[in-house]
């Protein structure tokens, strides 16, 4: 049997290879609860569309006796490890995608798959720091397929735990009736009461549908504004190329009703919202925010204690928070739901400068912090 490697380049690549990407897709041995959402090519498509214009795009689709066995959908430019923001390869639609497998039928055909796409960028790429692939299921054939390549080329690696994404099975909660900690009765028809004086509360868990698309993402945008996240720099749908991004996805996903939106309005307005894309009866959680005015009335709890409490009636079985963070708390978290771990790995060139950047940024930079802001022995003792 022979291996072979087909490179294409551009921002047009993902579409046109959609057929077989698809077909890999559709015998591959992902896992059930790792949905195969973000390793679809209509996510890349709409990435591409928007953001491709910053990357250089690449689909590496390997072939045995001259049939597709993997493919590696990779970017490279200029993106953001931790506080630097180094020349890298990485997963094509970082850091807008989340959990990640990589499209092949086996474990088999991953491993060769990643090893034949690795040399590939070892003999063919030039000028990146280092290769970062983030959102890969702890335990899962991606992670193993890639330290396998990295120990056969001896390539600098570091990897860590990057996201804890908690997933609700609605129907198990529900059928075990049990209290849902940290968001107890009592709380919820405290924050309730105090909504409902403030005027007539709305709330809603549907699929838009096309139409409604623009006048949705707009009111979303503008609840985004007034809130924490803008606040801070994190908004979803903040600036122009986001703000398109999203709708774009919007526009692919709600003809097939594979996008839900929940939505909290007090007298008409929107005041609170929550969406992501549906992966057959499993909603990703992608973006939820409010208007920081009504904090006090608990509109995010509220808002998604209805999405628990209604979506089964959506058709969903699973809300899954695909994009956790590791010391964050979701709201899934109360209701005492699995968790799923992602990984990241990071791969620097076998050069003796890419050994150096690997010692450098994994052992004394961290070292030194260590040392530098070790805590005095009083503030051990006294606090």
């Amino acid at each position: 049997m022979s291996e072979t490697i087909q490179v294409y380049e551009g921002a047009d690549v993902f579409e046109k290879h959609q057929g077989v990407w698809e077909a890999l897709l559709a015998s591959s041995d992902i896992p059930a609860d790792v949905t195969p959402f973000y390793c679809r090519p209509q996510w890349m498509q709409c990435w591409a569309k928007q953001f491709g214009h910053q990357w250089r795009c690449l689909l590496l689709i390997v072939e045995r006796d001259g049939k597709a066995i993997g493919l590696l959908p990779l970017a490279l430019g200029r993106g953001r490890l931790g506080n630097w923001k180094p020349t890298m390869v990485t997963w094509a639609s970082w850091p807008w995608m989340d959990v990640f497998e990589i499209p092949a039928v086996n474990h088999e055909d991953r491993e060769a798959t990643f090893r034949l796409g690795l040399q590939w960028i070892l003999n063919n790429l030039s000028g990146y720091r280092v290769m970062l692939f983030r959102e890969l299921p702890t335990g899962g054939s991606t992670i193993r397929a890639l330290r396998a390549a990295a120990k056969e080329q001896k390539i600098p690696m570091h990897h860590m735990i990057c996201a804890d994404s908690p997933i609700l099975d609605l129907q198990e909660f529900h059928r075990r009736d049990q209290p849902r900690r940290g968001s107890d009765e009592r709380k919820l028809r405290s924050k309730r009461k105090k909504l409902d004086g403030l005027g007539e509360a709305e709330f809603k868990f549907f699929r838009p549908t096309p139409e409604e698309v623009d006048s949705l993402i707009a009111e979303c945008a503008d609840v985004e504004k007034e809130s924490w996240q803008c606040a801070f720099g994190v908004g979803f749908l903040q600036g122009e190329e986001p703000l398109q991004f999203s709708t774009s996805l919007w526009k692919e996903y709600s003809p097939s009703a594979d996008l839900a939106l929940a939505t909290l309005r007090l007298d008409g307005r929107l005041i609170a919202y929550h969406w992501g894309p549906c992966e057959g009866n499993r909603f990703l959680s992608l973006n939820m925010s409010y208007r920081q005015e009504f904090k006090n009335t608990g509109p995010g709890n509220l808002l998604n204690n209805y999405m628990v409490d209604e979506g089964e009636n959506l058709g969903l079985q699973f809300l899954d928070a695909s994009r956790g963070t590791p010391d964050g708390k979701h709201f899934l978290h109360d209701f005492g739901c699995t968790t799923r771990n992602h990984a990241m790995v990071v791969l620097y060139p076998p050069s003796l400068k890419g050994k150096l950047f690997f010692l450098l940024r994994h052992h004394f930079i961290p070292t030194a912090r260590k040392i530098l802001y070790k805590p005095s022995p009083w503030k051990v003792l006294h606090g």
